[in-house]
């Protein structure tokens, strides 16, 4: 029951961080990062032994990550950011990703 609890207010919490993504920025930045935090509580939720917070989650943040984070995404970011720096932000996230579809299949959660 904790495990739900937590697993449905991480995504109320990756859903809030879209909005100080769209400011362009130091503030978006922040939010990837809180992003990436969500990210990784949301490997907890794998111990319920549901896949189902967790994809929600990595879906939410790459979303935030290539569409809507005004910094670092990849088409029409307001700044000047390099490829390479953006690649150092979307590493995290895929490493985050692996570990957890790791982790689903490793334990063969559904």
């Amino acid at each position: 029951m904790i495990l739900k609890i937590l697993g449905w207010g991480l995504i109320l919490l990756a859903l809030f961080t879209w909005l100080p993504s769209v400011v362009p920025g130091a503030m978006s930045a922040l939010a990837f990062g809180l992003a990436l935090i969500v990210l990784i509580l949301s490997l907890l939720t794998l111990l319920s032994r549901q896949a189902f917070y967790f994809k929600v989650i990595a879906a939410i943040v790459g979303v935030e990550m290539l569409i809507v984070n005004d910094t670092i995404r990849l088409f029409g970011a307001l700044l000047n950011v390099s490829l390479a720096e953006k690649c150092g932000y979307y590493l995290p996230y895929f490493f985050i990703c692996f570990i957890g579809f790791v982790l689903i299949k490793k334990y063969k959660i559904i």
